[in-house]
């Protein structure tokens, strides 16, 4: 009975979402050539005020809000050509992939990485990874650091990032997390115009389950801990890329963890060293390539290439996911990839409101205004910070007017559709390196120039 009351609300959303986002697609048939558009529900929802559409990607002024909204993939083999570098993964036999894998005259590199996405917007192209590039704009930002926090996804997009500019992971640092630990520097190359030689520290710390982001709640009133101390650690900028992943076990975690996320960079000294940057979660997919058992990733013939492509439409991808609601086995990370785009609803909706000054409210702290929560201050987990006549840090900084713009790099709608390029053999979460994650790191890349374009000392220019 309640596996068949689920599957009734999940059609009657299906019809609702269809109507709603009109979504439509185009697939090319034939050889290998695709092209692919989706229109997501994820795309960031619109708000009407005083007769004006506010929050949307569409309406926003910025193309770094707008890119990433709607747009299609397309096989390029010359864009696989110029952006292939030496494979490597998170875990020890991720690489394998790449080593067994033969080049042919029809498939010089695996299918996965042959995609490119074209934005539907074409004032707002994604511009690809370029070393002299990105460290102009970091210059001109005055970026001199790149803190990731997250889960082993966030990792790969380090690495992804560090080899599309040129220097690709080696070592243990290639197949396992300890890259994560250790800060790692790239010298920029000299060019004119700059005043001395640039070079850009990165970081990656793991935030994992709940309790790790539950300290970095901790971390914001104790005003301390690493993340914390890394930013400080420099007189010039840091540029933040924050996730929260598909760790979180609950609605309510995602929720918490999130505001713990926005009461720490509120509660740094200087919200003008930072330009943050909010990623939000990508879920699994349900049908990956290859399959079979966990044991099978050694053996895996990649002379025989997987010829998956990515979803034709977002609701092909819908309808994929879907069937997860009708698995009763379904167990760790899986049983939660339906509620993901939810929760990033969600966060996007919290973060227009945070802007607006409307979220957080004043005088709460951050177990109380998670929608939900009916703790009281008397048994919040924190102590109640009354400096300045407020009971709470993120009261204090509202009062103070110091709110920091966090910037919503739009990866979802176009990773969703990609299937395709998973670790398989029951990993339908994680990616092989080189793959669809690189595009994050193509946004990530071009947000960086765009902000850096923009005249952000005169009206109408980019908040940092």
């Amino acid at each position: 009975m309640a596996t068949a009351r689920r599957a009734l609300l999940v059609g009657l959303s299906v019809l609702i979402l269809l109507h709603k986002n009109n979504i439509s697609s185009v697939l090319q048939i034939g050889s290998l050539t695709s092209t692919v558009v989706v229109y997501s529900r994820s795309q960031p929802p619109a708000s009407k005020e005083n007769g004006e559409i506010r929050g949307t990607a569409i309406e926003s002024k910025s193309c770094v809000d707008r890119r990433g909204s709607s747009g299609r993939w397309v096989q390029d083999w010359s864009y696989a050509n110029r952006t292939s570098y030496p494979n490597h993964g998170s875990y020890t036999n991720w690489h394998v992939a790449e080593q067994n894998f033969t080049p042919t005259t029809s498939q010089p590199h695996r299918l996965a990485t042959s995609y490119r996405w074209i934005d539907d917007d074409e004032d707002c192209p994604v511009s690809e990874v370029n070393l002299s590039r990105f460290c102009d704009a970091c210059y001109d930002l005055g970026i001199s650091q790149i803190l990731i926090l997250g889960d082993c996804l966030s990792t790969e997009f380090a690495k992804s990032l560090q080899s599309l500019l040129g220097f690709p992971p080696m070592g243990i640092r290639a197949t396992e997390f300890k890259m994560g630990f250790k800060p790692w520097g790239m010298d920029c190359p000299s060019e004119p115009g700059r005043s001395h030689m640039h070079k850009i520290t990165f970081q990656v710390m793991r935030y994992s389950p709940f309790k790790n982001w539950k300290w970095l709640g901790n971390e914001a009133r104790a005003r301390t801990g690493n993340a914390r101390n890394f930013i400080n650690g420099s007189s010039n900028r840091t540029a933040i890329v924050a996730n929260l992943g598909v760790w979180m076990r609950t609605e309510e975690e995602y929720q918490r963890g999130f505001t713990y996320f926005i009461e720490w960079l509120d509660s740094l000294e200087d919200p003008g060293k930072v330009i943050a940057f909010w990623r939000p979660t990508v879920p699994g997919h349900t049908d990956c390539l290859p399959g079979g058992g966990k044991g099978g990733i050694e053996k895996y013939n990649w002379i025989n290439p997987v010829l998956q492509k990515p979803h034709a439409s977002y609701s092909e991808y819908q309808r994929a996911q879907d069937v997860l609601l009708h698995d009763e086995n379904a167990t760790g990370f899986g049983y939660r990839w339906e509620l993901i785009e939810g929760w990033n609803d969600w966060s996007y909706q919290k973060l227009q409101q945070y802007h607006s000054g409307q979220w957080p409210h004043n005088h709460t702290t951050a177990d109380e205004f998670v929608v939900g929560s009916k703790r009281s201050k008397t048994n919040s987990t924190y102590s109640i910070n009354r400096t300045n006549g407020n009971d709470s840090l993120l009261g204090q900084m509202i009062g103070n007017n110091r709110r920091k713009k966090i910037h919503w790099l739009n990866i979802l709608p176009s990773s969703l559709l990609r299937r395709d390029g998973h670790i398989g053999f029951g990993d339908c979460l994680h990616y092989y390196l080189p793959g669809p994650i690189d595009f994050w790191s193509h946004f990530f890349h071009s947000a960086l120039l765009d902000l850096a374009a923009s005249d952000t000392n005169t009206t109408g220019g980019v908040d940092l």
